[in-house]
């Protein structure tokens, strides 16, 4: 590992890199030493075997290019180098990021979210709403599983974005929206249906729900349980290798509409013909009463891309 004794405001915990450079403070001392880091970090996290694999930026404020020019005379934007680097990084599976970040910087941020493949784990604490369209577009097809969007103020203004985004998620298991205004009717309203358009999210953290709310959040994750469960099933009974859902998603449709007119006793149907293993059908029939709602939910899904 390279030495950081030149530098006060980063730290190494294991396989964690922890930047906490808090310009509210020490301006000119954060500046001189986030300025001084970008080729030490540069040097750390692009190497082949970075051992780098969570970074924490907590509390702290990289420049924008305006901001850099009012204390030091030079415009330069170390946000945008930060991200530059994290973009050549291929190491860190967990980013936190905590603090105040103006419009520019949401910009960088959000850039390097579109071209993320690595990072899985994202915890953001910015305390702006107006952010979370912005940074759920930036998600989409991302390798994204855990999210972490508490305390960011995030409230009505932002329902449609939920609705629109959080159905294109598709590799997100966890979802964590508390302390954000939840308390708002309307805002939970659009949360509960943006979570029953979601068929991959596995467990959601949202507190003042109403108990209505909360049963219908815990429906909508039961079904996604009972949706995977059915499509290993499915893989496992063609014999599919690819598992990606998008790929198989027609023909797994097609094949839960075919079982589900099996169980109706719709004439032509033979259970048989759909499921080759006793293992299977045992237990597709003990969930056999959840078909129809799952499929309301896919063809919900299915138009969420159209």
């Amino acid at each position: 590992m390279v030495s950081q004794d030149n530098f006060k405001y980063i730290h190494f915990c294991n396989s964690t890199l922890i930047l906490n450079y808090n310009t509210k403070r020490l301006k000119k001392e954060c500046i001189h030493e986030i300025d001084k880091s970008i080729p030490f970090l540069k040097k750390i996290l692009v190497k082949k075997n970075c051992p780098i694999t969570t970074l924490k930026v907590k509390d702290c404020l990289f420049l924008n290019g305006i901001e850099h020019r009012e204390y030091t005379g030079i415009e330069r934007n170390t946000f945008g180098e930060f991200m530059d680097i994290l973009k050549e990084n291929k190491s860190i599976t967990g980013l936190e990021l905590k603090g105040n970040y103006k419009r520019n910087e949401m910009i960088d941020l959000c850039d390097f979210l579109k071209e993320n493949r690595y990072v899985k784990k994202l915890t953001l604490h910015i305390g702006a709403d107006h952010y979370t369209g912005p940074v759920l577009e930036s998600l989409v097809e991302t390798p994204i599983k855990y999210l972490d969007i508490r305390k960011n103020k995030i409230g009505c203004n932002s329902k449609h974005y939920f609705k629109k985004f959080l159905p294109m998620l598709l590799k997100l298991k966890y979802l964590d929206i508390r302390e954000n205004d939840n308390e708002n009717k309307c805002f939970q309203e659009f949360m509960v249906l943006s979570l029953q358009k979601n068929i991959f999210l596995e467990k959601v953290k949202i507190d003042s729900l109403t108990s209505e709310n909360k049963e219908k959040i815990k429906n909508s994750l039961f079904e996604n349980s009972v949706i995977h469960s059915f499509f290993i099933i499915f893989l496992k009974n063609y014999n599919i290798t690819e598992k990606d859902f998008l790929i198989n998603k027609n023909n797994f449709i097609s094949w839960l509409k075919k079982i589900e007119k099996c169980f109706r006793g719709v004439r032509g149907y033979d259970i048989k013909d759909y499921i080759h293993k006793k293992i299977h059908l045992r237990k597709i029939q003990e969930k056999k009463e959840f078909l129809k709602p799952i499929l309301d939910k896919l063809n919900s899904f299915q138009k969420s891309f159209k």
